[in-house]
């Protein structure tokens, strides 16, 4: 279970781990908590028209990923504070906390980057705003490869895991 707060969070965190588990036969699962809707760069454009696109890119880049099932709690974005979801207790043996280069797990991810590019891509909204353009995937080449060093990989992703 990948819980994170806005839709695209878990590809650019963990999007190459999260291939490399479902390729290994994890059924994976994204929670979302919040709809995304402050992640837009249009001031015209309404709330519920974003939230709709966040929503189906999400959709989109956890097929890539090969993610079974993706749940939103669909909480207004911007707004959260301590909740109190009325879940059932779900216990784990570890946690992974996406920490971009500093944590002390890292993941070898040079089998899956292409498809957490591939993954990224289907975030249009995010990845591709106009007048803001961006190589987001040199980017990411360079951060995972930076990250991958450390470890003796081509490229990886940096979690701070917590077992239990």
């Amino acid at each position: 279970m990948v819980v994170s707060a806005h839709p695209d969070d878990p590809d650019f965190g963990a999007g190459g781990s999260i291939a490399r588990l479902a390729d290994s036969g994890a059924d994976v699962t994204y929670v979302i908590v919040t709809d995304g809707r402050q992640g837009g760069e249009d001031p015209k454009q309404k709330d519920a028209e974003l939230v709709a696109i966040r929503a189906r890119e999400q959709r989109a880049a956890a097929r890539v990923l090969g993610v079974k099932r993706v749940e939103f709690l669909g909480y207004k974005d911007g707004h959260l504070s301590l909740l109190k979801q009325g879940f059932e207790p779900h216990e784990v043996k570890e946690v992974w906390i996406p920490f971009w280069t500093h944590g002390d797990y890292l993941v070898d991810i040079t089998p899956t980057l292409d498809r957490k590019i591939e993954a990224l891509r289907k975030h249009k909204s995010q990845v591709s705003k106009p007048g803001r353009e961006w190589d987001f995937e040199k980017f990411m080449r360079k951060r995972h490869r930076d990250v991958g060093k450390r470890g003796g990989y081509q490229y990886a992703e940096s979690f701070k895991r917590i077992t239990v």
